[in-house]
C-alpha cells in the first residue's frame, strides 16, 4: 500500500472542498502535531552499539575457524590418530614376534599399518577443510540474517513514521474541512432566519 504524501492528501481534500490554501495549513498543522508525538522518531537499531557488536562478531564467524582453532583441532585429532597408529603398530609387532614373522613379510605388514595411519591423517585434513567451509557458511548465514533483520526493522520504523505524519496531516485536514463545513452551515442557517 502506497503511503499518501501530504501533497496527495491536500489535493484529495481540496478537490472536495475547493480551499487548497486552508487545507495546506491544516495538513501542515497535522504533520507538526504528529512530529510532536514522534519526538526523535520511533527509533532505529542499526546504530545501536550492541547490535553493531553482534554484527561484528558475526562478520568474524563468517571468516570460519581461526588459524588457532584449525591447528588445535588438527593437533587433537592428529594426536589421536598417531596414538592409535602407534598402538596398532606395537600390537602388530608383538603378534609378529609371537608368530615368528620377520623380514620382508613383517615390514610389509608394518608398512600397511603406517600407510593406514597416513591415510587417516589425510582424511583429517579433508574433514578440517569441510568443517572450515561449514563454519564459514553458517557464519555468513548468521551475518546475513542479522544485517537483513536490522535493515528491515529500520525501514519499517521509517515507514511507520511516514504513516504517522501522513495520518496526522490527513486527520487535521479532515477536521479543518469539517469545521469549515459546520461554520458555513451555521452561517447559512443563521443568515436565512
Amino acid at each position: 500500500m502506497a503511503i499518501p504524501t501530504p501533497r496527495s492528501i491536500m489535493n484529495q481534500v481540496a478537490s472536495k472542498r475547493g480551499r487548497p490554501d486552508q487545507m495546506k495549513k491544516d495538513v501542515s498543522r497535522g504533520q507538526e502535531f504528529a512530529k510532536g508525538i514522534l519526538g526523535e522518531g520511533l527509533g532505529r537499531i542499526g546504530g545501536d552499539p550492541d547490535i553493531q557488536r553482534v554484527i561484528q562478531e558475526r562478520r568474524q564467524l563468517a571468516g570460519g575457524l581461526t588459524g588457532q582453532e584449525m591447528q588445535a583441532a588438527r593437533d587433537v585429532a592428529g594426536a589421536g590418530i598417531s596414538g592409535a597408529g602407534q598402538t596398532q603398530l606395537r600390537a602388530l609387532r608383538a603378534a609378529q614376534a609371537g608368530a615368528g614373522v620377520r623380514g620382508a613379510t613383517a615390514g610389509a605388514q608394518q608398512a600397511g599399518v603406517i600407510s593406514e595411519t597416513a591415510q587417516r591423517k589425510s582424511e583429517l585434513e579433508r574433514d578440517l577443510l569441510l568443517r572450515q567451509r561449514g563454519a564459514k557458511e553458517a557464519g555468513l548465514a548468521g551475518l546475513e540474517a542479522s544485517v537483513t533483520g536490522t535493515r528491515q526493522f529500520d525501514i519499517e520504523q521509517a515507514a511507520r513514521e511516514k504513516q504517522m505524519l501522513a495520518a496526522g496531516g490527513l486527520g487535521f485536514a479532515q477536521l479543518g474541512v469539517a469545521e469549515r463545513s459546520a461554520a458555513a452551515k451555521a452561517a447559512a442557517g443563521s443568515g436565512g432566519k
